[in-house]
């Protein structure tokens, strides 16, 4: 990759993978910090933002789909929940080329120009980094 070149991904911070039904969850460990940076209590987060479902906690989607912690910007993007900061490096998108097309045509964060194996290369980097 060249010195002016975009990365495969760079987060746009537009906020299009905030909208969509469920699916971020956080975990015990997470829930205090993400209430302490809002300073809130625990207990006030999860029953504003929050709701359990089969042993997981789930981030509550507002009535026009975007998460509840979505206001023009993540409220608590510093400390945002695994799923998020993983974005777009799922599982399903590092092993399946298809997932990601998906993922190129509706994320602007996604370089058009790049390649798959460069978007794979970027996510294993990334990866590594936060072990």
């Amino acid at each position: 990759m060249g010195f002016l070149e975009l990365k495969p991904f760079e987060c746009q911070l537009c906020g299009t993978c905030c909208k969509g039904e469920g699916g971020v969850f956080i975990t015990e460990e997470e829930l205090p910090g993400i209430a302490r940076y809002l300073n809130s209590s625990v207990e006030d987060f999860e029953r504003n933002h929050c709701l359990r479902k089969n042993g997981r906690i789930y981030i509550r989607t507002r009535a026009d789909g975007y998460c509840s912690l979505w206001d023009g910007g993540c409220l608590v993007h510093p400390v945002k929940p695994r799923p998020c900061k993983e974005w777009p490096f799922f599982k399903a998108m590092m092993r399946d080329r298809s997932n990601w097309e998906v993922a190129k045509e509706n994320c602007p964060g996604v370089n058009p120009d790049a390649t798959y194996e460069e978007f794979q290369a970027q996510g294993r980097s990334e990866t590594e980094s936060e072990s």
